[in-house]
């Protein structure tokens, strides 16, 4: 388990914790230092997405996530899993850092470096903000269609080579 970060490493670090869940109230028992806003409204995520530096995507099972696409267009860095749609927004070092899943003192040094560096938190953060305008319905929707046909094609591969073709299954 890696350590906590303190306020000696940090002065200015202030961690906010959006949205409820089972976790809450022993989170908020563990990390009296944290401020715990609890679920938010369109309106009120916008402000403390306006007040924030960076974005801390911790979820292991969020598989889409429009908060990642939202903190990015609010131009916030990201900090995530290399997962799910954290793995297909952000590249590491230009709009944020993906880290490998489980890895905690990584997680945690990840914050630390990009919190205490405002250059590239600008830089990154202006980074951000174009990577998610490129995000578009369109876009997702061609990805989809793009991977089904992948998919399909694999199937149609498959079929051919069945054992009465004299070819094996890849």
């Amino acid at each position: 388990t890696p350590r906590r970060i303190s306020a000696a490493e940090s002065p200015a670090l202030r961690f906010v914790l959006a949205g409820e869940g089972p976790l809450r109230a022993g989170l908020e028992r563990a990390h009296p230092e944290c401020h715990f806003a609890g679920f938010l409204s369109r309106p009120e995520i916008g402000a403390y997405y306006a007040s924030a530096d960076l974005y801390i995507h911790a979820s292991r099972t969020e598989t889409f996530g429009n908060v990642l696409t939202e903190a990015m267009a609010s131009g916030l860095p990201v900090i995530a899993w290399n997962r799910a749609a954290a793995a297909e927004l952000l590249r590491t070092g230009e709009n944020g850092a993906l880290l490998e899943c489980g890895d905690l003192t990584g997680f945690r040094d990840a914050v630390l470096h990009l919190a205490q560096d405002p250059l590239a938190l600008r830089r990154m953060g202006a980074s951000a903000r174009a990577s998610a305008l490129d995000v578009g319905w369109e876009g997702i929707v061609a990805a989809v269609e793009d991977r089904m046909r992948v998919a399909v094609n694999g199937l149609q591969d498959w079929r051919a080579a069945t054992p009465e073709s004299g070819m094996a299954p890849a």
